[in-house]
């Protein structure tokens, strides 16, 4: 694997689905392997119904979803210990910030 990118989310419902067609679009031409790793952290919301719906569309996104909200940085250590890139980058789940960049 080449590249990791971890996403850690909490009640992201509207967000999921959006956002993982623009990291997928973001790597499509791109010649490294790569995985998407989701962490729920303690969502209350559909966001894990949507992190499934994801996967079923590509099969590179996979997720995570923690017991109950731990917090962004925990939700990312668990995203680290998880990932099997060479390289990890992080991006928030907000849509806030471009896949592409």
């Amino acid at each position: 694997m080449d590249v990791s990118i971890i996403i850690p989310v909490k009640n992201e419902e509207d967000n999921i689905l959006r956002l993982a067609r623009e990291v997928s679009a973001a790597f499509a031409d791109k010649p490294y392997r790569w995985e998407c790793i989701w962490i729920d952290d303690g969502s209350t919301d559909r966001t894990q119904q949507r992190l499934e719906d994801s996967r079923r569309m590509d099969d590179r996104h996979r997720y995570l979803a923690l017991e109950k909200n731990m917090g962004k940085s925990a939700a990312q250590w668990a995203g680290f210990r998880a990932a099997r890139g060479d390289i990890i980058c992080t991006i928030d789940g907000d849509c806030q910030n471009d896949p592409a960049d």
